[in-house]
């Protein structure tokens, strides 16, 4: 797993002529990141934490349009979201979430259109979180060069195809039938836990620095 104090190799900086304006054909790309506040036992969310970091990471700041801890709590999620995207109109959503049975970060790949709740005598209950919306609506983040960039670090990772019935899924069925039906590239992250299968804060930094610049380089590459 790569140091925390190494530094990624930066993207092309404008660079500013005479007049004051930006001479270099690459727009920054704003991308916009959200958390998980507490819940249950989990006091401190590694979810929420992340983001707050990478806010203020000096290797990938210039990229946050902003960050956002949501409540654990299903819709309420999505709801408490949306405000702070209409105020940044960022480029891209990458949306994290804690997962403590995890060895290592999961892409999530699908996002379903469902809740499973725990009904009376502990039955599971299934509930649609959008009527008349598709059952399955498929991520839009470049997750191929996530996936290489970690790995390529020496961070664990692996695609996941279903990111539980529980709110973290419900978030990404909203984000997805909200936002990336219409074209932005948004997407759900499931991190391990700190403390557990040899995670620590800095080599979620890390991670996370990395999913970034995959998300910032792909942004880059469609409006080239």
């Amino acid at each position: 797993m790569e140091s925390s104090n190494n530094r990624i190799a930066r993207l092309p900086v404008p660079r500013i002529g005479k007049a004051g304006c930006v001479e270099c054909k690459y727009l920054t790309p704003r991308i916009f990141l959200s958390g998980f506040g507490p819940f249950g036992n989990v006091r401190r969310n590694p979810s929420g934490m992340l983001v707050r970091a990478l806010a203020r990471d000096p290797q990938v700041r210039r990229w946050i349009a902003g960050v956002k801890v949501l409540p654990v709590e299903f819709d309420r999620c999505f709801r408490a979201l949306r405000p702070a995207l209409r105020k940044s109109s960022p480029d891209a959503l990458v949306c994290f979430g804690l997962n403590t049975t995890l060895r290592g970060i999961a892409i999530e790949m699908v996002a379903r259109n469902r809740n499973l709740l725990r009904g009376r005598a502990g039955k599971v209950v299934r509930k649609t979180i959008i009527r008349n919306a598709p059952a399955m609506l498929p991520t839009r983040l470049p997750v191929r060069s996530m996936a290489r960039s970690l790995r390529r670090a020496g961070y664990r990772c692996a695609y996941s195809r279903d990111a539980g019935g529980y709110v973290c899924n419900n978030l990404f069925f909203h984000v997805m039938h909200r936002l990336g039906t219409k074209g932005m590239p948004c997407g759900f992250i499931h991190i391990p836990a700190i403390g557990g299968k040899g995670w620590t804060r800095a080599g979620l930094v890390g991670a996370g620095r990395r999913i970034v610049r995959a998300v910032a380089e792909s942004s880059l590459e469609r409006k080239a």
